[in-house]
Formats: structure tokens, C-alpha cells, sequence
């Protein structure tokens, strides 16, 4: 399924205008780009400003019978190898990035070697908050301008499919929680510290699907940060308990807080709308409050959840 910003960026590849994906680190601008370019079944040319440096956008100079020559750029050399689309990644990352890309996106030179006019230009950068580098005017006119903000529609649909086979336990596990959790799907940076973003998350569930589940809290701090960590590990205990003693023991213990503001979001993922027994509703109940297990009772169609008024009256007729 295509995601909103892969359909964006495709109408400008279909139109060989140059186009902009502003956007937090971490959210998928590159892999929005990559699946775009692939889907349309074209090739595409990495440049990275800082790293490729003037020699990766002019090429080497040379001297030959008194003129100054450049040798093409790398990523000229993969256009000339048939790629037809070039991805300048980072482009904001700094003054002299931008001064270096001006002349690739606006007058089509690298260096001396002209770009053909078939190849197209997508260019992506932090959004303009996570930079002290404003873009200069004679280039972002150059430009349309995508803002990117991650949907959770789309996170949740892709998240699974994104990864290899060997993740899609892990990955599961990520999205049951985000259902419940979906301001998690990216948090605010942290300096020198992680926070969740859908590249973290990815980060997370590729350790974790060749760790034991005892360690996923930790792994989730150190991927994620602890604030996501000790919610998302949370979850996962409730969830995964099969002993309806066990769940009985940590209620009467106080083991678990009830969040009420977790509750409408918990209900309207309906992660568990197949709930049949006092067994699953309960586990509502530890992980979202009594508010969310109030509506899941009311959009069940069993003749036992019209019964239930109260998650008081559960937990007693429970216990």
C-alpha cells in the first residue's frame, strides 16, 4: 500500500519537477523516497552534501593544456549507469551544503558535466525547527515543498511489511502497544538520548526479534528511551499473561496503574474487539482503565457485555 507521502512525492517524479520532503529525523522521508522511486520502476543516485563534500558535487579538478577540468561526481557517474532520479539527502544540514546543491538543482551543472533533463531531483532535510540553516530563496523556489508528519493509518498498515519476516513478532508487539499509545509512534528529540520514531522502533524490533522477551524492556530503553520503554513493557506483561490467577494476584497486589487518559485511544484501536470472555476484558481494564473497558463492553455484541455496567462489577464478580 502506498503511504501518503510516497503518493506526494510521485506526482513530481511524473512530472520531472524538482520537489522538497521537510520532515523530524527518524519519520521514513528517505524510505518514502525510495519506495516512490522503486514503484515507478526507476533508479535513483544518492548525494549527500556533507559527506560527498565539493569533490562529490563537482568532481576532482584537473589541469590539462592550461584549463581548469572537473571529473564527474559519483552520482553523475551512477546517472550516466542509468539512474534517473537524484536524491540529495540532508540538504539543510548546513550553509555550504545548500551552496554546493544550488548549482546541481538550479542550473543543472555538476561542476562542468550538465545533468540530463530527463533525470528528476528529490531532496529531503529536517524540518526548518531542527536546523539553524534557513534554505536560500533562489533555491527553495526551485522546489515544491512537502511537509511530512507521520500517519498513524500508515505506520500501522506498513510498520510489519517494512521489515524482514524474521521481525514481524517484534513488530506486532510494537504496533499492539502503539494502538494504545499512538503519541509514541514519534516523540520530542532528546539531546544525547533516544525517543521514539518509527526508525527507532524499526531499531528496536530488529533486536528484540533475536532477543528474549525478558530483555525487550531494556532494549526498548535503549532504542526508544525509558518513558516509551516502561509503558511499551508494561503492555506486554499484561498482555502476555494467561493465567486469569496471575491477573487476579496483581490486582489485588496494585501491581499495575491505571493511565485514564490511555482509555479512549485504547478503545477506539480496538485491538481487542474480538474480546469474548472476562478473561481478555480484564486485561482492558490493567492496561487502560475503567472508561475504555466501559465502551468496549458497549460495542460488544455477546450476551454477556451488555451485562457488565461497571469494571467495579467485573473485577468483583472476577475476584
Amino acid at each position: 500500500m502506498r503511504t501518503k507521502i510516497e503518493e506526494q512525492i510521485t506526482r513530481y517524479l511524473n512530472a520531472n519537477r524538482a520537489v522538497m520532503v521537510w520532515g523530524n529525523p527518524g519519520t521514513g522521508k528517505t524510505a518514502a523516497v525510495e519506495s516512490a522511486v522503486k514503484r515507478l520502476h526507476r533508479k535513483m543516485a544518492y548525494y549527500h552534501p556533507i559527506s560527498a563534500g565539493e569533490i562529490g558535487a563537482r568532481g576532482m579538478p584537473s589541469m590539462r593544456d592550461g584549463k581548469l577540468l572537473w571529473s564527474e561526481p559519483t552520482f553523475l557517474e551512477e546517472v550516466r549507469e542509468g539512474a534517473d532520479v537524484i536524491f540529495i539527502d540532508e540538504i539543510n544540514i548546513g550553509r555550504e551544503a545548500m551552496a554546493l546543491t544550488m548549482r546541481i538543482v538550479n542550473e543543472r551543472l555538476a561542476g562542468t558535466h550538465r545533468i540530463p533533463e530527463h533525470v528528476s531531483f528529490v531532496c529531503a532535510g529536517n524540518s526548518p525547527e531542527q536546523t539553524m540553516n534557513d534554505m536560500p530563496v533562489a533555491l527553495a523556489n526551485r522546489l515544491a515543498h512537502i511537509h511530512h508528519e507521520v500517519k498513524a493509518n500508515d505506520f500501522f498498515e506498513n510498520f510489519i511489511s517494512w521489515g524482514p519476516a524474521e521481525e514481524s513478532g517484534a513488530r506486532a508487539a510494537v504496533i499492539a502497544f502503539l494502538k494504545v499509545k499512538s503519541d509514541l509512534i514519534c516523540g520530542k528529540p532528546i539531546d544525547n538520548g533516544a525517543y521514539p520514531t518509527p526508525r527507532s522502533w524499526a531499531m528496536f524490533s530488529a533486536v528484540a526479534a533475536k532477543s528474549p522477551r525478558s530483555e525487550w524492556r531494556e532494549i526498548a530503553t535503549e532504542c526508544v528511551g525509558a518513558g516509551a520503554a516502561n509503558d511499551a513493557g508494561t503492555f506486554w506483561k499484561t498482555m502476555n499473561l494467561r493465567s486469569r490467577e496471575q491477573i487476579a494476584q496483581l490486582l489485588k497486589a496494585g501491581a499495575f496503574e491505571v493511565q485514564p487518559e490511555m482509555s479512549s485511544a485504547y478503545a477506539e484501536a480496538q485491538v481487542y474487539v474480538g474480546m469474548d470472555d472476562f478473561h481478555d476484558l480484564l486485561r482492558a481494564y490493567l492496561v487502560a482503565g475503567r472508561k475504555a473497558v466501559a465502551k468496549a463492553a458497549q460495542i460488544q455484541h455477546t450476551e454477556m457485555f451488555p451485562k457488565i455496567q461497571l469494571p467495579r462489577d467485573l473485577a468483583e464478580a472476577y475476584l
